[in-house]
């Protein structure tokens, strides 16, 4: 027996709620991404599967897994081809939570002069001359990111972070803990090593919700280049569940947008009683979509927590001209950084101002509109960059993640109960 909970709404990012679909679907995608050679894939195709619709193939009876959460490939020769494509990160070195970004620790970054070009990188952009400088100079060489910002997600800095006394002290760790020389991880190994995944399938849970709730409302989203809970596998499942309780498609699939650029797709499903379901991607961002897309995210979730039948291209709900707390100095004083600007760059896809006409919505029905001030414009100042040309920028600029807005999880079950 379970316990209902009556919720009014729930928001499942890159939802882990059918292995198998997403094993299966992580196969398509990766070929589709061109990581299978055409000669593995026709034999995928005509020699380990027997259904005529190749899109539903199931690959599970080539794979092993001891844990039912990592899958590798069986000696067979279908599993042998499969084996590097369900575990491409000991393989090819990509990172599996963000298939774009660059996964290498920082000893192996290297720079030509020493030191980042970052901060020349951004005071050139900002510049209106930015034509006379040479921009083969200002080729990234150590990440794919176009920011310049740090590759991957940099877990063997974090390590290094908690695990310095200051840090400790400013948790208040046990003492027995350090004591004993134990170190802070992003996993703990023994406990991942010793557990066993029980519950693989999610569509028990929401049929007990279909039938035993009301009135609620459910965002399913997906940053589109995650590998691990990727995009297609997570839309199968909810797809799925939507047939068999016959809802409707309210929404065919359709562009969502941010700052006048696609942000990603979304559709909407309705049926039960009253139930909604929103399945729908973030472009370009990967397992942690806010920290990846924190523009896009912040009106996505605004939306859907502040409207009944969300427009997420509605952008009145999101403040263009938020401005998060200063950085402080390493001894606690005054701010490293110069106050934020509205100066933003679309590869960041930070919150600002939305300027000219927009594809995207301004009032959706049912909704408020806020209101939004104007930012005056900033003051300018001259500054010498390498061999260039003396020439204008901002007095003061934003860097990629100065602006952003990031939630603290990424991957969060949002739910708020009726009173």
């Amino acid at each position: 027996m379970y316990r209902v909970i009556q919720e009014k709404g729930i928001a499942i990012g890159n939802g882990f709620m059918n292995v198998k679909m997403l094993t299966n679907s992580l196969i398509l995608w990766s070929n589709y991404h061109g990581r299978i050679a055409l000669d593995d894939w026709n034999t995928l195709k005509y020699s380990c599967c027997t259904m005529t619709d190749k899109d539903q193939c199931d690959w599970t009876p080539y794979l092993t897994s001891t844990n039912n959460i990592d899958y590798t490939g069986d000696n067979s020769m279908c599993g042998q081809i499969l084996t590097p494509i369900i575990n491409a990160t000991g393989y090819f070195n990509i990172d599996p939570y963000n298939y774009y970004e660059d996964c290498y620790s920082g000893s192996h970054i290297t720079y030509k002069f020493g030191k980042p070009q970052r901060h020349y990188y951004q005071k050139w952009r900002q510049s209106k001359d930015a034509a006379m400088v040479n921009t083969a100079d200002l080729l990234n060489r150590d990440s794919t990111d176009n920011l310049l910002g740090y590759p991957c997600y940099q877990e063997d800095y974090v390590a290094k972070y908690f695990n310095t006394p200051a840090v400790q002290d400013a948790y208040h760790i046990d003492p027995a803990w350090r004591n004993a020389g134990l170190q802070f991880g992003d996993c703990n190994m023994n406990l991942y090593n010793n557990y066993k995944l029980t519950y693989d399938d999610m569509s028990p849970y929401f049929d007990i919700m279909i039938k035993n709730m009301s009135s609620v409302r459910i965002l399913v989203y997906n940053g589109d280049v995650d590998t691990v809970c990727n995009f297609l596998g997570d839309a199968k499942f909810i797809d799925g569940v939507a047939k068999n309780h016959g809802f409707t498609v309210d929404i065919p699939r359709k562009r969502w947008w941010f700052r006048d650029n696609v942000a990603g797709f979304f559709q909407r499903y309705s049926g039960g009683n009253n139930f909604q379901i929103d399945v729908l991607t973030v472009k370009g961002a990967g397992h942690m979509v806010p920290m990846d897309r924190p523009g896009p995210s912040m009106q996505m979730i605004s939306n859907f927590i502040l409207a009944d039948k969300p427009d997420y291209s509605y952008s009145q709900f999101v403040d263009p001209t938020a401005k998060p707390a200063p950085l402080l100095s390493q001894s606690g004083g005054t701010s490293m950084v110069p106050p934020v600007s509205s100066t933003t760059t679309k590869g960041s896809a930070n919150i600002s101002p939305v300027s000219g006409s927009s594809p995207s919505s301004t009032t959706p029905p049912n909704t408020p509109v806020a209101t939004v001030p104007n930012t005056p414009s900033p003051t300018t100042m001259n500054t010498t960059i390498g061999n260039s040309s003396t020439i204008p920028t901002p007095s003061t600029t934003t860097t990629s993640g100065t602006q952003k807005i990031i939630f603290s999880f990424s991957v969060f079950i949002l739910s708020f109960l009726l009173i």
